[in-house]
Formats: structure tokens, sequence, C-alpha cells
């Protein structure tokens, strides 16, 4: 079973919070640490292209600064039908038919402390190089760790998926993976 971490492509432009609503990082942020409930009738957040980007393409479609929050094409959560069973955010983007998902999926007992590279401080870990320990008999295809909250990980079938489908935007870094 082959698993990655993912992240944004960097051709493409970003996404960052728009300065005149409440912030989506910090927002996605608290999500991650748990310090706050995802309520999707009244929560709405408005993100813009990072003004650095002009020269970056604007094609993406996965957005990936709002961790672990996952920003996507309307054609890629089409597509993708493994996330549309996942919580979803209002949001105001560049394209009008953006979706924002919620990554809820968190797997406790899937970080090997022995083989990670990774230091613990008093708010917690920062995972330099994660290894997990998953059974082979997995099935999920987007998830995080306890561990490591703001990092998302991936199965093979995501990978396939996107590059089949010739979605654009993601890069993918394998994750070593034992049981």
């Amino acid at each position: 079973m082959k698993i990655y971490t993912i992240t944004q492509d960097d051709k493409y432009k970003t996404l960052v919070d728009d300065e005149k609503v409440e912030s989506l990082q910090e927002f996605a942020t608290k999500l991650a640490f748990r310090e706050t409930h995802l309520n999707s009738e009244s929560d709405f957040y408005s993100v813009t292209y990072n003004s650095d980007d002009k020269k970056k393409k604007a094609l993406s479609d996965f957005y990936t600064y709002f961790r672990p929050v996952l920003i996507l094409s309307k054609t890629a959560y089409d597509e993708l039908v493994f996330l549309q069973g996942l919580p979803r955010l209002r949001i105001s983007s560049p394209r009008a038919d953006d979706v924002a998902v919620f990554v809820s999926t968190v797997l406790t007992k899937a970080f090997d402390y022995e083989k990670s590279d990774y230091d613990k401080g008093p708010s917690g870990y920062v995972v330099y190089r994660p290894v997990l320990k998953l059974s082979p008999d997995r099935t999920e295809t987007i998830f995080r760790i306890a561990e490591s909250p703001q990092s998302l990980f991936v199965s093979q079938l995501f990978k396939d998926s996107v590059e089949s489908k010739g979605l654009k935007g993601l890069k993918f870094r394998e994750v070593e993976c034992g049981i």
C-alpha cells in the first residue's frame, strides 16, 4: 500500500485570505487542532489569489494552503466521488464554483514514533518526515494523523484518480509506510 502527502504544485497561483472577512487560515488551524467546530450554515470565508503570484497559472484544480481545508474546482469535486462525503465550507473564491472541504478523518495509532523524524514540544509535535504504520486493509483515500493534523495524506487510489482524470495542481510525495 502506498501513501502520499500532498501539497499544491508551485506552478499555480495560490489562494490566500481575503482581508475583508474572517480568516479561513485561522479557522482551518483551529479545526486541525480541534479548537473549534465546523458550522457549515453560518461560517463563510472569502479567498483571493495571492498577489505575489502574478506570473503563475490560475488553472489549478487544488489549493492546499488552508490545510486541513482543501479547496478544489467543481470539476475535481465531481470527478473524485470519495471527496463528496467530506464536510463542506461555504466560500467565495475567484472561481465561483470552487468547493471547500474539511478533511475530517484523523487516524490515531498510525504514526511510527521510532522511524519518523519529529520533535515533541509543549504544544504538540513538529513532524519533519512521517513514517506511518497502516494495515493493508485501510480504505481511507484522504486523511490526517493526530500527530500532524495539518498534513494531508492520500492513498494510491486518490493519486491514480487525480492523474487519470488529468486534474492539475497537486504534488505527491510518497511516505514510508509499514504495518
